[in-house]
């Protein structure tokens, strides 16, 4: 039905749904036979997106009727669309329904859990999932080697004071009702972002000089602002000297 298959994403995702919508996988083995039964109806896919934002799916069909079972399934993948997650990372509804690549099916959930900032845990570990967000890369990020760390809710120091301040890492929280983000001033329905003291979406987390995200970066704030390590050094570096300026030695010339 699919190769490469990759048992160890495929529990991470099992678990991930299980412990967001309350309800087990009807078949219990990660494997993709097993993956296709239980999602092929979209059920537990638009009951994950509700889990997510409430309401999202405000229809889902429970009758064993393919066109139904394959509106669910559409219904789930606008939804990722709406809520940002990127279309390379999403599937056609012949790729579930029709079982021709479970395999993009997993790698869309995990992007998903992703994207709405519900971070990596580790499959198998049978713990309840927690409400906030891990952060791995390299570059920038606030760890490259090991197991990724967990955010806490609010912003971290990361290493120790330097001569353009102190590095933090955003601190995630988990969806509240209410709360808007500070840089496009619409409501915040996935992870909220915590940093300067203000919220943002993770996508608006940006340095305020040059505009690269930093929602899985290390940041500097001055004036309760961001800035990625490149814009501080500018910032707290100043204007660079110019180079070759002439002195003016008094002389005229033309003149009388």
């Amino acid at each position: 039905m699919t190769t490469s298959w990759d048992e160890v994403k495929a529990l991470e995702v099992k678990e991930y749904i299980e412990q967001m919508t309350g309800h087990p996988f009807p078949s219990p083995a990660p494997t993709p036979e097993d993956f296709f039964k239980s999602l092929k109806n979209g059920v537990l896919l638009c009951e994950l997106i509700n889990a997510i934002k409430p309401g999202a799916i405000p229809v889902i069909n429970n009758k064993a009727m393919p066109f139904l079972q394959m509106e669910n399934i559409g219904n789930y993948i606008k939804a990722c669309n709406d809520l940002g997650v990127p279309s390379e990372y999403n599937f056609m509804t012949v790729d579930l329904y029709e079982g021709k690549n479970i395999n993009q099916v997993v790698l869309n959930v995990i992007n998903l859990k992703r994207h709405v900032g519900h971070g990596f845990e580790k499959a198998g570990s049978g713990a309840p999932l927690p409400k906030l967000v891990s952060i791995k890369g390299d570059d920038q990020t606030v760890s490259s080697v090991g197991s990724p760390p967990i955010h806490s809710e609010k912003p971290t120091p990361v290493g120790g004071p330097s001569k353009f301040g102190v590095a933090y890492k955003p601190g995630i929280s988990p969806p509240t009702p209410g709360v808007d983000c500070v840089a496009c001033n619409k409501t915040i329905t996935a992870a909220i972002l915590n940093a300067c003291d203000k919220t943002y979406h993770a996508k608006c987390f940006t340095c305020k000089k040059c505009g690269v995200a930093l929602q899985m970066s290390k940041y500097y704030e001055d004036a309760k602002k961001p800035y990625c390590e490149k814009c501080i050094y500018q910032l707290k570096s100043g204007p660079a000297p110019v180079v070759g300026k002439t002195k003016d030695m008094g002389f005229k010339f033309g003149g009388k």
